[in-house]
């Protein structure tokens, strides 16, 4: 690993501000499967085996450097992983464990991730039940769960941000971070997480997108800066800590360790967001026969969501077409087309962050309106 892949793997979630390179284009991103590869079930069902359990070695940030496993492992029961917003995989559990278990103990957590029940967090637990490394995957904002047992536990719903999700709040656990950091980081709320606080040094939260339905998106969905695997690469070696390779001059980011976890991966993580997690999206928001259907999407046409159960960012049961979160359809009061959610950044107003958000401080900032 070069020094400067050293300098980020150990920065990396942790607020430090990115290092000053030089160049207008950014590396060759690898990752865009064709259509016909993306549908293959090879490469689907090797997409969700990424998404939901690979931390590419993200473990020497969030064991070594943040130290979050001793964390975890002693002041963090399952209420209070509930309550910051973790989830809890039902098919994973034994049945009938959770009567039986003390839910306000450290111990039941280490328990459960002994059993990988815990929806993103990924644990190495020796015999005597400490856990001696920790890590997350995509799965840990991009997915939800259903609820079926209770708020927090029930069956996968791949791809779904995870809005009650306070990152924050989890990495601001960390003893090792100065008070400072920590504030910045527990002031972002639940549902938000900022991609580029430890490149730039500007607390600008967004808030969590969906990782499915993107086979007819061209470009990554917050600053369009590459197309989707260029953002998947960026979050897993930036954000995560992933031990891969990932440059942009533009950002003034050149990573590179000696050993690259990431990029081999891209290909089915692409694929995963392209096919399966929309179609188990879609099976989820289904009307059960086709008159309730029609009506159905008629109303979200007309840009008014009348099912509870999805009030965020969705698609309709047959097309795949996104519409807006409630909250920006009483701002803007109609759909947008898919093309419009994925502008640069530069052309979308502040409000419309439902799928994304202006940051015009930072425009500034580069003094051209934001990478180009």
């Amino acid at each position: 690993m070069t020094s400067v892949g050293a300098e980020r793997a150990a920065a990396s979630a942790c607020g430090v501000t990115g290092l000053a390179r030089e160049g207008n284009e950014p590396a060759a991103t690898a990752g865009a499967p064709t259509t016909e590869d993306a549908t293959s079930p090879a490469l689907v069902a090797e997409g969700q085996q990424v998404f939901r359990f690979e931390t590419f070695g993200d473990e020497h940030v969030w064991t070594d450097t943040l130290h979050l496993n001793d964390v975890v492992e002693k002041n963090v029961d399952p209420t209070t992983a509930l309550k910051v917003g973790l989830k809890v995989d039902a098919d994973a559990l034994p049945t009938g464990i959770l009567e039986k278990v003390d839910l306000k103990s450290p111990a039941t957590t280490v328990a459960l991730l002994k059993m990988n029940a815990i929806v993103g967090l990924q644990a190495t637990v020796n015999g005597d039940d400490h856990i001696t490394r920790l890590g997350v995957t995509c799965a840990l904002c991009h997915s939800n769960v259903d609820n079926s047992v209770m708020p927090g536990i029930g069956r996968r719903k791949d791809g779904w941000p995870n809005r009650d999700l306070n990152v924050g709040a989890v990495i601001a656990l960390s003893p090792v971070l100065s008070a400072d950091k920590k504030a910045v980081y527990a002031s972002w709320g639940p549902g938000k997480y900022d991609p580029r606080y430890n490149q730039d040094g500007k607390n600008t939260p967004l808030v969590l997108p969906p990782a499915y339905g993107l086979a007819q998106v061209k470009n990554e969905t917050y600053t369009g800066e590459g197309p989707i695997s260029y953002w998947n690469a960026y979050v897993a070696v930036t954000q995560m800590g992933g031990q891969g390779n990932f440059a942009d001059p533009r950002l003034g980011i050149d990573i590179k360790h000696s050993a690259d976890m990431v990029t081999s991966k891209l290909p089915a993580l692409r694929g995963v967001s392209e096919v399966a997690v929309t179609r188990v999206c879609w099976r989820a928001v289904r009307t059960p026969d086709a008159a309730a259907r029609q009506s159905r999407n008629t109303t979200l046409r007309r840009g008014v969501d009348r099912e509870s159960a999805v009030n965020e960012v969705f698609f309709d049961a047959d097309v795949p077409r996104q519409h807006v979160r409630q909250e920006t359809i009483r701002e803007r009061r109609r759909v947008v087309e898919p093309a419009n959610h994925f502008r640069d950044r530069r052309s979308v107003s502040p409000r419309w962050n439902g799928v994304q958000r202006a940051c015009p401080e930072r425009n500034s900032a580069k003094g051209q309106g934001g990478p180009n």
